[in-house]
């Protein structure tokens, strides 16, 4: 799948994943992959109970797009998955990469990943912007 943000395309290796389900520098867009070491569908349910509870914060509050941004300077990166798999590591460059900390880090460990995404969607490390207002709404009028 080829992304775009304003029309440039996006090189996915070159971003981090912010608590295993969106992309840096990629508003509004969001994925669920699940555990290589557990149960898949434990942190699909978590992953997309986050995303429900931000997109509702994103509606109240009038919000049109939130990228995660990754601006810590002292971040490095990892692949995304750490699997001793051939086909698996063929194809991780190009993936994003998970960081060395915080919320972009990409865990295996269901009490970890609950603590995480169980907890507020408001962070430093995501830039909400609010919804564009027209200026003069286009109405039309019914021709008698």
């Amino acid at each position: 799948m080829a992304l775009h943000v304003d029309g440039e395309a996006v090189a996915l290796n070159n971003h981090f994943i912010y608590k295993s389900m969106m992309v840096s520098g990629v508003p509004n867009f969001a994925f669920a992959l699940g555990y290589t070491t557990n149960a898949w569908t434990l942190k699909v349910d978590l992953v997309v109970d986050h995303l429900c509870r931000l997109l509702a914060h994103m509606d109240r509050h009038g919000y049109a797009t939130v990228p995660p941004v990754a601006d810590d300077p002292s971040l490095t990166g990892r692949p995304f998955l750490d699997m001793d798999t051939a086909y698996i590591n063929r194809a991780m460059r190009l993936f994003p990469q998970q960081g060395s900390h915080g919320p972009w880090t990409v865990s295996q460990d269901y009490a970890l990943d609950r603590a995480r995404l169980g907890g507020p969607v408001e962070d430093p490390a995501l830039h909400f912007t609010a919804t564009a207002v027209d200026a003069e709404p286009a109405t039309r009028e019914a021709a008698a």
